[in-house]
């Protein structure tokens, strides 16, 4: 099993609740595209990704 690809869905329900009741702190990374635009991003893993979307919906 790889953790990045298969999240299990009661994972993914206990940490959408957790974000939505008390938030994330996460590291921003700055970029800077070809034509110079400077923008903001955060890495998130599977497990975060899967929770952002189920928050979302």
């Amino acid at each position: 099993m790889n953790p990045r690809q298969e999240v299990a869905q009661e994972a993914v329900e206990a940490l959408a609740e957790s974000v939505k009741t008390c938030g994330l702190l996460q590291n921003l990374r700055g970029l800077q595209d070809e034509s110079g635009k400077i923008g903001i991003a955060a890495v998130l893993d599977g497990r975060l990704t899967v929770s952002y979307h189920k928050i979302a919906t």
